[in-house]
């Protein structure tokens, strides 16, 4: 039975990235989230980094605006020819285009068209849980239906739910969605809305337990990728850093495990 794939996005070391490499190989974890190298220099270093510490890009964050000239030309080739590279097949982006709405048919378009490429190089686009095009689970079954495209996913936040939304159901969210995960960010929140508090997994009030076993049920293996932002005025230093990121997998750990 293939196992869950746990990853850590880069970010949630905060100001002490540099040393979430070297922490994540000790505690187990093998894979990482974090934004594309921009050229060949920067792609060399990951490269030595990945190999020093045994570990695997699981998905590359990239800025994406589809209603901008020539998005896909230099950036597209630059995408595939780097998740390739790293034998990475998740491109994760919060997709932001202002004024959507009046550009619709456009953007939907440029879309698919991002999607075809992505497609034919054994690549996924997950979109962020974010507005305005995936805002809640409603609006994102809604663009993922208009959109219409196999490589097209949704990257699920569970936090993000209750930060952009009142009064949710977080399952009845996943629910609405459930055909077109692409990828999950771990995150917890104390689910008040539009308030930055995002603490070590398992200190909130998300329910991971019935979120995996959903997700479970369709088949759905990962990448589960722990973002944990923090609380807003908090000013933590490395040791604390490391112990939440450790009693986060410590927390999530046997529940990927029970779910595989």
């Amino acid at each position: 039975m293939v196992s869950n794939m746990l990853s850590c996005r880069i970010g949630s070391y905060g100001k002490f990235a540099l040393y979430s490499y070297e922490h994540l190989s000790e505690i187990g974890v093998r894979n990482i989230e974090c934004p594309i190298p921009k050229g060949r220099a920067e792609t060399e270093n990951l490269r030595e980094i990945l190999e020093d510490f045994d570990l695997n890009v699981a998905s590359f964050q990239v800025n994406f605006d589809p209603l901008k000239a020539n998005i896909f030309s230099d950036q597209v080739d630059h995408v595939v020819d780097t998740a390739g590279f790293f034998n990475t097949k998740v491109i994760f982006s919060s997709i932001k285009a202002p004024d959507w709405e009046k550009r619709r048919e456009k953007l939907f378009s440029q879309l698919r068209i991002l999607g075809d490429a992505f497609q034919q190089n054994g690549l996924r686009l997950c979109m962020e849980t974010h507005p305005n095009l995936v805002t809640n689970g409603s609006v994102g079954r809604q663009t993922m239906e208009e959109i219409n495209h196999p490589a097209i996913k949704i990257n699920f936040d569970t936090a993000n739910m209750y930060y952009y939304n009142e009064d949710i159901d977080l399952l009845e969210e996943l629910d609405l969605v459930l055909d077109w995960i692409g990828s999950v960010h771990l995150k917890d929140t104390s689910g008040e809305f539009k308030t930055w508090n995002f603490p070590t997994l398992g200190d909130g009030i998300v329910d991971f337990k019935a979120v995996v076993n959903k997700l479970t049920g369709i088949g759905f293996k990962g990448p589960y990728t722990m973002e944990i932002e923090g609380i807003k005025g908090e000013e933590l230093d490395l040791n604390q850093t490391k112990k939440r990121i450790s009693n986060s997998v410590t927390y999530i750990d046997p529940i990927l495990e029970d779910s595989s």
